[in-house]
């Protein structure tokens, strides 16, 4: 099973999903107005933002990549985890 963490605060957000492409798909349609090099909103100034795909059997992490960072210079999407048509 595949999850999204919120990597600054340790925590899962709600989902479960059975591939990586579904897990990214669920995070871009949650951050969709998220533009890679976009200028973040003046509340993600203060924190730096983080979001990573987990993968994870039972209580064992799998694989972790990084998906979407939201620091104050601007919105970087990782290539690991490409934003797909």
């Amino acid at each position: 099973m595949w999850f999204i963490e919120d990597e600054a605060h340790a925590e899962l957000q709600d989902g479960q999903f059975e591939s990586r492409q579904e897990a990214m798909g669920e995070l871009r349609r949650r951050r969709i107005g998220v533009r890679h090099g976009a200028q973040p909103r003046p509340m993600h100034i203060v924190a730096h933002i983080r979001y990573a795909l987990v993968e994870r059997d039972g209580s064992e992490e799998m694989s972790r990549e990084p998906a979407l960072e939201i620091p104050a210079a601007g919105v970087l999407w990782h290539l690991a985890a490409p934003l797909e048509p």
